[in-house]
């Protein structure tokens, strides 16, 4: 396959015209998809990386350590993209990679990215408008997921509450 073929199949540079897409195809680091094996972490929270990866094929697996235990953000599949915050920032990753099956990546560095940015505004424009639309939607599925999490963990607490008052209720009433 070729990788503007994929391209035109992932979010991010859907809106692009197919010369676009070729000419992004060329920035990726390869020609061909990077095989990473189910079970191999691809990036770890903390790690300084400077890449976007396309997946090509397989499964990749968003992990969070949150309090000491690993907490899964989301799985993604054919098309789909990860890693887009290293293209923006120099920060250490945010989360930890995992491939949950086989899988085929496409890698852009940070440098090709901002060299290609460079090349023509009208191109980058459309870019990094999609790219906004994305990262604000991924932003509220965010806080979406955290007002659930803390809305069970409230309510865990109130019935806790709940039970310890019924319970004293129940130790006094039998005095």
């Amino acid at each position: 396959m070729r990788v503007s073929n994929l391209l035109k199949k992932t979010m991010l540079f859907a809106p692009l015209k197919d010369e676009d897409l070729e000419t992004i195809g060329n920035i990726t680091t390869s020609k061909v998809p990077i095989v990473f094996h189910a079970g191999t972490v691809i990036f770890k929270e903390g790690q300084d990386d400077k890449m976007l990866y396309i997946i090509h094929s397989g499964k990749i697996r968003i992990i969070s350590n949150i309090g000491g235990s690993k907490i899964p953000i989301c799985d993604l599949g054919e098309g789909a993209f990860f890693g887009e915050m290293a293209l923006l920032e120099k920060a250490p990753r945010s989360a930890t990679a995992i491939a949950i099956e086989d899988s085929e990546l496409f890698l852009i560095s940070r440098s090709n990215f901002l060299r290609f940015l460079q090349t023509d505004p009208i191109i980058t424009s459309r870019l990094l408008y999609n790219l906004c639309k994305i990262l604000s939607r991924r932003i509220r599925a965010g806080n979406q997921r955290l007002k659930a999490y803390i809305s069970n963990q409230k309510q865990l607490t109130e019935g806790e509450d709940a039970n310890l008052e019924e319970d004293i209720k129940h130790i006094f009433a039998t005095l």
